[in-house]
């Protein structure tokens, strides 16, 4: 990601050498990292800070370096100096450490004003990259004070894996928003959620469009709403009676809340922040990319289809896309031996059950004359949607909205293949262009699209 910043290297060396607390690290540590790995065989790399620091100690760090720079050897020395020792008492250290482990190095990288001393004392070049922090306007401190405001300074699987050893951010008072109004659509600062008892306050890192948020903001108007439904991002308060456990998870959210649904009957997730109950979030593993995570929503949604079918029967898939694509996969991978997909059906079609994955129109008739009598069709209902009626020749109708979000999470964690199907992350600001983009990929809208990865 940052390698294009790294300058074409006016000498090869054999060994670097950078040192540093590393925290937590962030793009200006990876950019002197991958500037060593670009011009130097072999990199060192030495991270300790005395005091430690207790939520996120030097180890644990060290694991997040080794994550970002597999190639780069990164040790923790034991029983450093102070961080409050003078200067040359810690590049004896340093060296003296070097010279313990057999570790010979010929040049020395720092973005601080100290690299020339270190130099001397170690008896190799400085090489200093971006002390004025013009490439990377960071700082570890900056970034310990306020983690979430600094996150596009993170990579972001190292940003979730630190998010429970970090300090919690101030919450401001007010957020941006994506609102239906009676206008149309319109983003504004309006409020951040007050939490109720057993609700949690998630800080928004990126949500899905589907076809339930173009119907909440092209439909008839209601009640001005913040939209959107399909999100993930990170617990950053807990409300009263809530486990202090949850503060810092990186979580999917299932949109069902106190009867209605996110962003139809209640203030949704196209914001910065959305209050859910705790039940409603499910924990997601550092590894997931912020998209995967906000497409656990749909499935889910595959998930409940798959629980009304029989993996025996052989099954007709019938629609076009995304979501048709996105429900074979998931059939498949639930051991699903006999599933077709198509987009029409022959007048002689006898399947044992038919998923009508495209709405409205005669579809659900389609659906069931695919279907051998006797034999079943599933649909599922969306928010707002009226019950689907039913069909004649003894064939089952079966209406269904949700599998269990914590499966779906595993499935995607496991590899389920849906890259292809993860389309541009867009500002709020360009909500109402997102709105109108086909369903062959799902589309996104963020806070801060550069965190989204």
């Amino acid at each position: 990601m940052l390698r294009s910043l790294v300058s074409t290297p006016s000498a090869r060396f054999r060994s670097g050498l950078a040192v540093g607390k590393f925290a937590p690290p962030h793009r200006g540590h990876q950019l002197l990292i991958d500037t060593a790995l670009a011009e130097c065989d072999d990199v060192t790399v030495l991270c300790y800070s005395k005091p430690d620091f207790p939520n996120m100690p030097s180890a644990l760090r060290a694991e997040w370096l080794r994550l970002l720079h597999p190639r780069a050897h990164v040790f923790v020395p034991a029983d450093p100096p102070p961080d409050d020792a003078d200067g040359p008492t810690h590049r004896v250290f340093v060296r003296d450490w070097l010279a313990a482990h057999g570790i010979v190095v010929d040049v020395v990288y720092t973005s601080e004003e100290y690299g020339a001393e270190f130099s001397r004392v170690l008896g190799v070049p400085h090489r200093c990259v971006d002390q004025a922090r013009e490439i990377v306007p960071v700082s570890g401190t900056a970034v310990r004070q306020d983690p979430g405001a600094q996150r596009r300074f993170m990579d972001p699987v190292v940003f979730r894996a630190a998010l429970p050893h970090l300090p919690r951010s101030n919450l401001p008072e007010t957020m941006r928003a994506v609102l239906r109004t009676d206008g149309g659509i319109t983003v504004a600062r309006v409020p951040v959620p007050t939490l109720a008892p057993g609700e949690v306050l998630v800080r928004v890192v990126v949500a899905g469009v589907c076809r339930t948020d173009v119907a909440a903001a092209r439909g008839p108007f209601r009640a001005q709403m913040v939209l959107g439904h399909e999100a993930s991002g990170w617990v950053a308060a807990t409300g009263e009676g809530v486990d202090r456990g949850l503060m810092g998870a990186v979580v999917a959210i299932d949109p069902r809340v106190g009867g209605g649904f996110l962003g139809v009957d209640r203030n949704g997730a196209y914001a910065e922040f959305v209050a859910v109950g705790a039940d409603r979030v499910v924990r997601l593993p550092p590894s997931l990319p912020w998209r995967k995570g906000a497409y656990v929503e749909p499935v889910a949604a595959a998930l409940a289809i798959a629980a009304a079918l029989d993996p025996g029967e052989r099954t007709l898939v019938l629609g076009s896309g995304r979501i048709a694509r996105l429900l074979c996969r998931v059939l498949e991978a639930r051991g699903f031996a006999s599933v077709t997909a198509a987009t029409q059906v022959s007048a002689d079609a006898d399947f044992g059950a038919v998923v009508a994955c495209d709405p409205g129109g005669d579809a659900l008739l389609v659906a069931a004359g695919a279907a051998r009598p006797g034999g079943t069709v599933v649909v599922r209902r969306r928010p707002g949607e009226a019950p689907q009626p039913e069909v004649s020749g003894g064939r089952q109708v079966r209406v269904v909205e949700y599998g269990d979000f914590a499966e779906a999470a595993a499935m995607l964690s496991r590899g389920l293949a849906v890259d292809d199907m993860l389309g541009e992350v867009h500002t709020f600001e360009a909500a109402d262009r997102a709105l109108d983009c086909p369903e062959e990929k799902k589309v996104y809208l963020a806070p801060d699209p550069e965190c989204v990865d």
